[in-house]
């Protein structure tokens, strides 16, 4: 939503990691947090595999101060 992923703590996930992952399933991002520091994120696979599609460079593209030359 607007204010941002949900955030549970890794003893909470642990009890209702069930409900958890319906939740990842329709396309909420869930953040894992030890001791209130974030330590993982929880999405959905389909979500995952999007980002590193837009991480990955594609074949041949050049980027950087050098591409231009």
């Amino acid at each position: 939503g607007l204010s941002g992923p949900s955030t549970v703590s890794v003893t909470v996930a642990r009890r209702g990691l069930g409900r958890l992952l319906v939740r990842v399933a329709r396309g909420e991002d869930i953040v894992l947090t030890r001791r209130g520091v974030p330590v993982a994120v929880l999405l959905s696979a389909e979500r995952y595999h999007a980002l590193v599609r837009a991480a990955t460079p594609v074949a041949g593209l050049q980027t950087g101060p050098r591409a231009s030359l």
